[in-house]
């Protein structure tokens, strides 16, 4: 919890373009004030200092390990020989990081979240400009449907697109709608894996889009 900051000048799990756009690194948080200042958050126990370029030393009680972090640099950088931001420069930065992207989260119906990118699915056309969250609703399942199964009838799923920036949920404007079968797969890429995940629309709650 970060108190005493506007909200708008708190910005988190930022994911940034590497030096040759290749891949996106994440920042955990950015806090906007009389400066930029970037923090990196660390599940660490221990004392933590600086041992050299890239490298850490954490004390523990029973051992002391080394770690060596690849994603941090130390480079000349302009904005530390400035001791406050001018209010032109800090709305410059307020404004291009609220355009950086983050993580997509999948909301499961059994509560389960997972982060990471969404890849797509076959039976949906959207763009992501317009639209933040996409509302899945399976059609309720009636005492036919077991005979409609049998003769070959694919249940639906009802997918709400909402537009993206609209405040609130109840009355929301949406950008699409569409219904799929429930037996479609949406593909997503979980942070951390290297294959992209096939998830059944089935089972999925909603889909939060980040720019």
């Amino acid at each position: 919890k970060v108190a005493g900051l506007r909200k708008e000048d708190v910005f988190y799990n930022l994911r940034v373009p590497n030096q040759f756009q290749t891949a996106r690194e994440e920042i955990n948080l950015v806090i906007l004030t009389a400066g930029v200042y970037c923090i990196d958050v660390k599940t660490w126990t221990g004392a933590v200092s600086p041992q050299g370029q890239n490298t850490w030393h954490l004390q523990v009680k029973e051992e002391e390990p080394n770690f060596t972090n690849t994603s941090i640099q130390q480079v000349p950088d302009p904005l530390q020989a400035i001791t406050h931001l001018s209010f032109r420069q800090l709305g410059a930065a307020r404004a291009v990081l609220g355009h950086m992207g983050t993580w997509d989260l999948v909301q499961l119906s059994s509560g389960t979240q997972l982060k990471g990118d969404y890849q797509g699915c076959q039976h949906l056309a959207l763009n992501r400009q317009d639209t933040d969250l996409l509302e899945f609703s399976r059609t309720t399942i009636l005492p036919t449907d077991t005979l409609w199964a049998l003769l070959g009838h694919t249940p639906q799923v009802t997918v709400r697109m909402y537009k993206r920036g609209a405040q609130g949920w109840l009355g929301k404007p949406l950008t699409g709608m569409s219904t799929i079968p429930s037996n479609t797969h949406i593909v997503f890429r979980i942070s951390g894996e290297e294959r992209d995940a096939k998830i059944p629309a089935s089972t999925i709650h909603t889909i939060t889009l980040s720019i």
